[in-house]
């Protein structure tokens, strides 16, 4: 779709988020009791806010520890409403939640869908998934499936818990040609699957998209010498609804979710930095129902690319791959 639209879509991408921003802010200040209290005490301010550059008059931020604290303070449906639960790992403290509606998940759903056609997966693939599937709210594998299912892609539901040899048997069988998972997986099982295949060119794998952790450019040329695929960077968060960006075929910066706004700041001052500057990610969620975020301090170290078009055709804004975190979490 974004590709047919061309320069287009440049123009009216804007003005497309503008208005879902004031959206967003009328429906979190009239349904939130978080938001509800925060954009009351700057209602003249959150009123003159018109446009995705005026985010930081709003002065104020959503810190993780508020969503610790009490999550359903956020919810913006009443609780019969949430149709998913998406909760993190807990890495640095108390776990957080996430709540969907069933629309919210089926726009999300549709958007890892564009997102991975526009990276090249046809209905000739099989998609290997390696992510996780042993607890109940780590949704990341059911996501990949329901998306991967909207496009007739058949899929491989591996998760990461069998052995490397089972593994490298399924993909023999299976005849899969694209890999999902995190870094530390997909080293270990590039390390161990040697022993049962010394080329893993021959598997045919032709792409690897690698999410969920941190890793160098360095990891990407390995990857790419032993599979002979191509690897791509993706990012997201259980906060921004997980699918927050992902590499293109020029492998140079992240194209990030059209329902997102992503500012960078000092992680010290909070003061808004310029497009190459590196700092800490804020993110704004923009049409969702059940979970509104407005200014969410991700943690995450990185920098918003200049806006100019990429040539790959897909328009939406590009942040550069992460580089740490705020609170130097390794």
């Amino acid at each position: 779709m974004w590709r047919r639209l061309g320069p287009r879509c440049h123009a009216w991408l804007p003005a497309f988020q503008d208005v879902l921003l004031r959206q967003t802010l009328r429906a979190a200040a009239r349904r939130s009791p978080f938001y509800k209290r925060l954009l009351m005490d700057c209602s003249a301010t959150a009123a003159s806010i018109r446009r995705v550059s005026d985010l930081p008059r709003l002065g104020f931020f959503t810190e993780p520890s508020d969503l610790r604290h009490d999550p359903m303070q956020f919810l913006a449906v009443p609780p019969n409403l949430v149709a998913h639960t998406i909760t993190t790992a807990g890495t640095t403290g108390k776990p957080k939640h996430t709540y969907l509606t069933a629309s919210d998940w089926r726009r999300l759903t549709d958007l890892v869908a564009l997102g991975m056609q526009l990276s090249g997966i046809t209905k000739r693939d099989v998609v290997h998934i390696l992510y996780c599937y042993a607890e109940t709210d780590w949704v990341v594998g059911p996501l990949l499936e329901t998306a991967f299912r909207r496009l007739g892609v058949p899929t491989v539901q591996a998760g990461n818990a069998l052995p490397i040899e089972e593994q490298v048997r399924l993909m023999r069988s299976r005849k899969s040609t694209v890999l999902m998972g995190t870094p530390s997986y997909l080293h270990r099982l590039t390390e161990e699957a040697q022993t049962y295949e010394p080329d893993l060119r021959s598997l045919g794998i032709r792409r690897m998209f690698l999410g969920a952790e941190a890793w160098s450019e360095a990891f990407r040329q390995y990857l790419q010498q032993r599979w002979g695929a191509r690897v791509y960077d993706s990012y997201g968060m259980t906060e921004m609804g997980l699918a927050g960006g992902t590499e293109c075929d020029r492998q140079d910066g992240l194209h990030t979710s059209p329902y997102l706004v992503f500012e960078a700041i000092d992680p010290d001052s909070g003061r808004a930095l310029e497009p190459g500057q590196e700092g800490e990610l804020v993110v704004t969620t923009l049409r969702r129902e059940a979970m509104p975020l407005i200014r969410y301090r991700t943690g995450d170290i990185a920098a918003l690319l200049p806006a100019k078009p990429c040539p790959c055709g897909i328009p939406t804004a590009r942040i550069s791959r992460i580089k740490g975190r705020s609170d130097q979490m390794v």
